[in-house]
């Protein structure tokens, strides 16, 4: 009986062993089924498996970088749209890798590898002295954890370099004939002037910021605005550090008051500010020697509130109450901190309205004095900031006295600034309301205009070679 159990054992171990062997080998078989095939390329489910699975990190990866938030890469949906992303882009190579072949594009010349070539080093090096800068691995080995480096850190190798020019030629080889006239340009810039027209008379800082920030060509200046130039004499580093924090305190403060007051509201709590006079709280505030602002204020609440309050309600209103006296300490303590900060940098203010009212050339001075960086360098340093009315973007203490000076030349006293410091503003001139110069935007349009107009001829080109290449797909056996 004994040998018998063993036997029938061993005898299940083996078909144990064999099922687990067949499920391998069916594995196996699955990953290898054909889902695409196209100019002469087949991808397996293997691959666009692979592929799809790459894709949806690279999608997690983005959106949590740029969005704040993570897409759920297990939902059907998301699935099924990244399926749908990988085979369209594989097909699309397959196909563009034949055509370059068919037109003799698939052999890089010597200009083009060497391109390639100094691509790839600046990689290797940029991922050599960052990555393995105190590694211990010589040779092949180093070579090989490198390149291993660079596809996981940057998703290029070698070959997808070169496949990439090799794409890159058959684009310029389809496009070479695209051109963009004149009246196209004219036409362009018309319709440019015409949108923002619409754009400024809708939100006129919308021109400050574009032309600031340089984030954007412009083609139209509306009416009101003047350029002007400063020179900031800044808090120092300790004073600013100091406001920046008690900033911060107050700003939490402010948002628990605001959550506790929701919260008593919610409660149906009437008579609020009565029913907080009958909440007592002491609150004391003390500074290390060094200055920095205490990490936490010391309080200390007695609750004369009626027995029938609930206790809930209670403690809301004990929690507001602390709330509300430790933000009226930070409010005072910042007060008294912006004053010292402002007596910290009266001098070194003064002494550049002084030098100013001896004669001293705004422009030398400024180069010298100022802490603002955009009147350091760039454009606006040059012609200075475009301001007008109420306009946003801009401390209100700066628009305010920049609005206030009278004629081009005349300069202001230090303005106190509850952000920087003091600013010393100088008014420069008028901006011209009206279409800017079309010769000052026509390569700018010109070169967007052709780059739109080969997208679209390339583009087309491709959805041709894919409705002629007549790829097969499998969506059903990738699925299953």
């Amino acid at each position: 009986m004994q040998k018998k159990a063993l036997l029938a054992l061993l005898i299940a171990l083996m078909l144990l062993m064999s099922s687990c062997s067949l499920i391998q080998k069916d594995m196996a078989v699955d990953a290898a089924t054909e889902i695409v095939k196209v100019a002469d390329v087949v991808y397996t489910k293997g691959d666009i498996q692979e592929m799809v699975q790459s894709y949806l990190q690279q999608q997690q990866a983005y959106y949590a970088q740029y969005y704040g938030y993570n897409i759920d890469i297990t939902s059907d949906s998301v699935i099924a749209s990244a399926q749908d992303e990988v085979i369209q882009t594989a097909i699309e190579q397959a196909v563009t890798t034949a055509k370059a072949k068919e037109l003799g594009l698939d052999t890089l010349n010597e200009e083009d590898q060497a391109e390639v070539d100094d691509l790839w080093q600046q990689y290797y090096d940029l991922v050599k002295n960052y990555m393995f800068a105190d590694t211990e691995l010589e040779g092949e080995e180093l070579e090989n954890a490198i390149n291993d480096s660079i596809q996981s850190t940057f998703g290029v190798n070698k070959e997808t370099l070169v496949a990439s020019k090799v794409r890159e030629n058959l684009r310029n080889e389809v496009v070479k004939d695209v051109t963009v006239s004149d009246d196209e340009v004219k036409t362009e810039f018309d319709t440019r002037v015409e949108n923002a027209k619409s754009t400024y008379a809708n939100s006129l800082s919308a021109y400050g910021s574009a032309y600031n920030n340089g984030s954007s060509t412009i083609y139209y200046r509306p009416a009101g605005y003047r350029l002007v130039k400063q020179i900031l004499v800044k808090f120092t580093d300790e004073d600013d550090t100091m406001l920046d924090e008690l900033d911060s305190k107050i700003s939490t403060l402010n948002s628990q008051i605001s959550s506790y007051r929701s919260d008593l509201e919610n409660a149906n709590v009437e008579n609020l500010d009565e029913l907080l006079t009958q909440v007592t709280s002491d609150v004391t505030i003390g500074l290390p020697n060094d200055g920095a602002v205490a990490p936490e204020l010391i309080a200390t609440t007695t609750d004369m509130l009626s027995d029938d309050t609930e206790e809930s309600v209670k403690s809301l209103l004990l929690y507001l109450r602390e709330a509300e006296e430790k933000l009226s300490v930070y409010q005072k303590l910042r007060d008294e901190t912006q004053a010292a900060a402002y007596e910290h940098i009266d001098a070194d203010a003064d002494d550049i309205l002084a030098q100013l009212a001896n004669g001293a050339d705004w422009d030398t001075l400024m180069a010298e004095k100022t802490q603002d960086p955009g009147m350091q360098s760039g454009k606006t340093s040059e012609t200075g900031y475009a301001v007008c009315e109420n306009m946003s973007g801009f401390d209100s203490a700066f628009v305010n006295a920049a609005m206030a000076l009278e004629k081009v030349g005349d300069y202001s006293d230090k303005v106190a600034s509850d952000l920087y410091g003091y600013y010393i503003i100088r008014y420069e001139g008028d901006v011209e309301e009206g279409p800017v110069d079309l010769a000052d935007v026509q390569e700018t349009i010109h070169d967007e205009l052709l780059e739109s107009k080969q997208n679209e001829t390339y583009d087309a080109a491709v959805a041709q070679w894919v409705t002629d290449a007549n790829a097969f797909i499998d969506k059903k056996s990738l699925n299953n």
